[in-house]
């Protein structure tokens, strides 16, 4: 597969992976204004609690025991 992204979003989408994996779900939803996802005007704390109930569940599992129909 293969996709084409502007060259700043390399680094927005690396720091979204580390905000991830740290549970830093208040930074999850900036990076989606540094990710050009959402207008910077957006308030994004309403998004917040939707990362940390999927994430906290999601990130419980080994890859083996991951099934996204079970999490969504």
């Amino acid at each position: 597969m293969m996709s084409e992204k502007p060259e700043d979003a390399t680094s927005a989408i690396i720091d979204h992976v580390v905000h991830m994996v740290n549970r830093d779900y208040e930074a999850m939803a900036r990076d989606y204004h540094a990710l050009d996802l959402l207008a910077t005007d957006v308030d994004v704390s309403p998004v917040v609690p939707a990362l940390r109930d999927f994430f906290d569940d999601a990130l419980n599992y080994t890859v083996r025991e991951l099934n996204f129909k079970t999490l969504c």
